[in-house]
């Protein structure tokens, strides 16, 4: 994450506003809210990211809600809300999950699947699992396009909750790799992160 470069893309995207150069004031702002919360949750600004999501589930109830109740309930749950997180969670684990939109299903799934692993939910597990598993060596990206890192690493937390253990440190290995190979320094250290409690947690088993 580069705070400069982040600023840079939100001044211009300011600019573009203000002198009209898109085509339709209601895309136009579409994009605006959408870019700006990518650039929020990028940083992992909940403060404003959260306002975000709700105005954009408010005022467009129809864009993409699995992704906005996932990316809510994250927020929640890492800006100390575990609760709300937890009843963002449900509304999906009422449904088992089936209501996760084909659109963005690598990045809203990769979102329950962290959750999945926090609120240690052994039950739905197999199921993020599932819907995750086609993007294993993907990217877990946004929809207005950036990268939140390889989906393996949400795969992994799910292989160990389930107890596959084997399975979990290959996905961690992948997950690593893949994330140092794209630059994206976050995701690396999110990687090494989880993998080290997972290893230390083998450690004390042993």
């Amino acid at each position: 994450f580069n705070a400069d470069i982040v600023q840079d893309a939100e001044a211009q995207l300011d600019r573009w506003i203000s002198e009209a150069k898109f085509y339709h004031p209601f895309y136009a702002h579409l994009v605006y809210r959408w870019t700006a919360l990518t650039m929020q949750l990028y940083r992992q600004d909940m403060n404003a990211a959260l306002p975000t999501v709700e105005s954009l589930n408010r005022v467009y109830p129809w864009q993409m809600p699995d992704f906005e109740r996932s990316a809510r309930a994250w927020g929640y749950l890492i800006s100390g809300q575990g609760e709300l997180a937890l009843e963002e969670y449900n509304y999906f684990a009422q449904a088992n999950f089936d209501n996760v939109s084909s659109l963005t299903r690598d990045f809203a799934a990769n979102y329950l699947a962290h959750l999945c692993f926090q609120f240690i939910d052994r039950e739905g597990a197999p199921r993020i699992y599932d819907l995750l598993l086609p993007y294993a060596k993907l990217n877990a990206v946004h929809p207005a396009g950036v990268s939140f890192g390889a989906a393996a690493l949400g795969l992994a937390e799910l292989a160990t909750l389930l107890g596959r253990r084997e399975v979990a440190r290959d996905h961690f290995e992948f997950a690593f790799s893949m994330n140092e190979k794209m630059g994206n320094r976050c995701a690396s250290l999110q990687t090494m992160l989880s993998y080290a409690v997972f290893l230390a947690s083998e450690d004390r088993a042993k």
